[in-house]
């Protein structure tokens, strides 16, 4: 461990705001920190991008390209989620989707289970290409997790509420990990536009979102999330709280998720009007200036690397990407890095199925290594 420390100084600094002489080489500070003062915006983590991703076969992403389908940016995939967390990434992303019937949205009893269940791609290639598992997952009512119906249906866990109960099931044999975030996009569209053909995911209206907020609570339960509400403080907005009296202790956040909705203006403005402030369960990404401003995603940490500095200086928690799908950009992990944002997304972390060894990152260059990281729990590989 002490052969380490030396490389890790400027991280070990930056999170406990120590003077950049405070470790000789070798040597660990003589002050212990005092970690009940560390606050969740002050840790960093790396993490992935569409994790629950399984990569196809190179014939159905040709088949794609075939039908004028840009499909280079399909090309990865990822371990299951359980594995990513063992590896140390505390920073997960989910796509969901609804297959209700178009105008029906919450009569989730009545799914288009035989489209869903039977993608284009499979007819292009005359061949199965879901196994007979997933299949039946697609044919159950309820919300869904994938990234292209049609082309790019692959996941670890088709139904979203799988998702949530290989969470929980981590969760609960690592019952004081470190807080892990998860990404969430709704996606509406499918493979082709609204008249290209195949699949079309259902319009997203209030119930929708409520039946989201519902789920996450059913299954991982609310002593495993930290909602908005207990950041917001009486009487002030959430941006006005968090810029004010900051992110709770590392301490109340082990064994928690946060989850963060990534959507358009439309459907934060749909999601917020859904639900009361005080019962939603996700962190809404809105612009720096919007009342409800506190987890910001700033996903350009070149072109956007004044913003992210500022945001995080002023008391928010950014998450970025360091890299575009098979496209590994060792400057822009540099970057996302010098920006100070403190979630940093990849598909090119060790042990991810793409990329080469040189270009795959590991926790421990963006988490600094600390004894409050430690007591934390905090992945250290």
């Amino acid at each position: 461990m002490l052969r380490r420390l030396p490389a890790l100084v400027c991280g070990l600094c930056w999170l406990l705001a120590c003077p950049a002489d405070a470790l000789q080489a070798g040597e660990p500070a003589t002050a212990a920190p005092d970690c009940s003062s560390l606050r969740l915006n002050q840790l960093k983590v790396l993490g992935s991008h569409n994790s629950y991703k399984q990569r196809l076969p190179d014939a159905v992403y040709q088949a794609a390209a075939a039908r004028g389908i840009d499909s280079k940016a399909l090309r990865y995939g990822h371990p299951a989620l359980a594995t990513q967390l063992e590896l140390g990434l505390r920073q997960l992303e989910l796509d969901v989707l609804s297959d209700s019937v178009s105008g029906q949205q919450h009569r989730l009893a009545e799914p288009l289970a035989e489209q869903l269940a039977e993608p284009l791609a499979e007819k292009w290639l005359g061949q199965a290409l879901l196994s007979r598992a997933d299949r039946s997952k697609y044919q159950q009512p309820g919300l869904k997790t994938l990234h292209l119906p049609d082309i790019d249906f692959a996941s670890h866990c088709p139904l979203f509420a799988d998702c949530l109960l290989a969470l929980r099931h981590w969760s609960d044999t690592h019952p004081a990990h470190s807080p892990v975030f998860v990404l969430m996009n709704v996606k509406e569209r499918g493979a082709f536009g609204a008249n290209g053909g195949g699949f079309q995911p259902a319009q997203w209206d209030a119930e929708l979102y409520r039946v989201l907020d519902q789920q996450i609570l059913q299954v991982l339960g609310a002593d495993k999330l930290l909602r908005p509400a207990a950041v917001q403080k009486p009487g002030l907005s959430l941006r006005e709280s968090v810029r004010q009296h900051g992110w709770p202790p590392v301490s109340r956040t082990l064994g928690q998720f946060i989850f963060i909705f990534d959507g358009d203006a439309t459907q934060l403005r749909r999601y917020q009007a859904a639900t009361a402030t005080s019962e939603q369960v996700l962190f809404a990404s809105t612009g720096i200036d919007d009342p409800q401003a506190a987890i910001l995603v700033l996903n350009q940490p070149v072109a956007q690397q004044a913003l992210i500095k500022s945001a995080v200086a002023a008391g928010f928690i950014v998450r970025t990407r360091s890299d575009e799908p098979e496209n590994a950009d060792a400057a822009r992990f540099n970057s996302a890095l010098q920006s100070s944002a403190q979630i940093i997304s990849t598909d090119f972390y060790q042990g991810a199925p793409q990329g080469v060894t040189a270009l795959q990152y590991r926790p421990a260059q963006v988490t600094a290594t600390s004894v409050c990281a430690n007591k934390a729990n905090f992945p250290k590989n």
